[in-house]
């Protein structure tokens, strides 16, 4: 679990930079992409096809979702596209 809080930090970190200068979509949308298509199937995935029991699944698709989560929002960072969308002085 620490090495996915690494990944959880960068993430908060870099969203809430986006939020902050306007570009609220991206976060939400790399939010529902690491919650929704990325941890709902591998903890599924996981329960259904090993006989681990409910609180080692769900750790496992935690952490597997906040360390594929962490490069996508620093991709989408990286590219930039929040920047442009800044308040206008």
């Amino acid at each position: 679990m620490a090495i996915g809080y690494l990944f959880v930090c960068i993430t908060q970190v870099l969203s809430g930079i986006m939020r902050g200068v306007g570009d609220t979509m991206t976060p939400m949308n790399i939010s529902i992409i690491s919650t929704v298509v990325i941890r709902v199937p591998i903890a599924y995935l996981l329960a259904y096809l090993t006989d681990h029991q409910y609180p080692e699944v769900l750790f496992i698709s935690l952490v597997i979702s906040w360390v594929l989560g962490g490069p996508i929002t620093i991709a989408f960072y990286a590219k930039g596209s929040c920047k442009k969308k800044g308040p206008s002085l």
